[in-house]
């Protein structure tokens, strides 16, 4: 007889008969939970929480999900989140980053942190390691695969590879739909037949605004292959793109070609994209090539707002984005020196709830 008090086991029990002997083995295995749900949030603070939602994921694609801390994900498999079926909720990351994801899915059609979204994406950046498949057509991008929805003041650094047929973006694989605003990728992109810095490929109905893509984008075969995005079909304003652009058969340094769409007061680096064109195939209009000089430079940056959206260190650099610009500093204070930031804290008071703010002068 056994008995069991003040604690409970949870694992796999194995009866063993020997010589007319029964034994009772114990084997230990790792146990999950749900993560809880507060005033409606499902609060994620451990890898093993976010696991449990990748693991049952029809309980959670209509949900508001939040994370509460960084994760890091090394060690655990991941599935797209939002695989056969689109995430339709809403993920507030709350300035927090999940790393560690690995993703090698030589299957599916959609792949990335996000398979497929058709909800809202916010405040959250993935360091990924993503490998797509060689199925045709496929979208495989660093945060979402296929995007429908909306994804803003987010980020992904990392790798993003295809060897087949397909759309593949350091942020988003294919955008068909909403918008992307106040984002940024920092991912090594190749392969693929249309290939972009930050989107594959921006379908009809689409919308980049304020945003930008940093990583080296190698295009694969007779594809199209730009900077910031392979193939567009929509609308693109205030954006850059920095990233050497190799390989396809039409390149640019913000966009490979360009089927319809327009963009507006858009940049890319002749020197450092290696491309002279803005658009590898289609209109130049909006597509303007600078130095490295002047893309450091705000006077270059026609109609881009530098009080609300957009800074520029004083000790040089590229644009980024003012949430970037307001997270703690090395001590955890969040530094205040203009109406403009205090403004920007805001407006996005969930972000800053927690934190300890400082005002550098009056």
């Amino acid at each position: 007889m056994t008995i069991q008090k003040g604690f409970r086991r949870v694992g796999l029990v194995t009866t063993i008969a020997f010589c007319g002997v029964l034994f009772t083995t114990f084997q230990a295995v790792k146990a999950t939970g749900h993560p809880p749900v507060v005033n409606g949030w499902v609060q994620v603070s451990s890898a093993a929480q976010l696991e449990y939602i990748d693991q049952n994921q029809s309980l959670y694609l209509n949900d508001k999900i939040e994370l509460m801390n960084s994760v890091n994900l090394t060690g655990y498999p991941w599935v797209p989140l939002g695989n056969s079926s689109a995430f339709q909720g809403t993920f507030n990351g709350q300035g927090h980053t999940v790393s560690g994801v690995s993703i090698t899915d030589a299957t599916d059609s959609m792949v990335g942190f996000f398979g497929w979204s058709d909800g809202t994406i916010e405040n959250v950046g993935v360091q990924v390691a993503v490998s797509g498949n060689a199925v045709s057509p496929a979208w495989i991008g660093g945060l979402v695969g296929l995007l429908e929805g909306n994804i803003t003041n987010s980020f992904a650094t990392g790798t993003v590879t295809s060897a087949g047929a397909s759309d593949n973006g350091g942020l988003v694989g294919g955008q068909t739909g909403g918008s992307i605003t106040s984002s940024y990728a920092a991912d090594t992109v190749s392969g693929g037949s249309d290939t972009g810095g930050l989107v594959g490929q921006e379908y009809g109905g689409s919308i980049i605004a304020n945003s930008y893509a940093t990583g080296t984008v190698t295009g694969g075969g007779s594809g199209n292959t730009g900077g910031l995005v392979g193939k567009q079909r929509a609308t693109i304003a205030t954006s850059y793109a920095i990233g050497t652009v190799t390989g396809g058969q039409y390149q640019g340094g913000l966009v490979g070609v360009q089927f319809s769409g327009t963009i507006q007061n858009s940049y890319f680096n002749t020197a450092t994209t290696k491309q002279t064109q803005g658009v590898g195939s289609g209109s130049q209009a909006g597509a303007t090539g600078e130095t490295t000089a002047l893309m450091q430079s705000a006077s270059t940056y026609v109609n881009w707002d530098f009080t609300h959206t957009w800074v520029l260190s004083a000790g040089g650099g590229y644009p980024y984005l003012m949430w970037q610009y307001l997270v703690p500093d090395a001590a955890g204070w969040v530094q205040v020196s203009s109406a403009a930031q205090l403004e920007y804290i805001d407006q996005n008071q969930s972000l800053y709830l927690n934190d300890k703010i400082e005002l550098m002068n009056s």
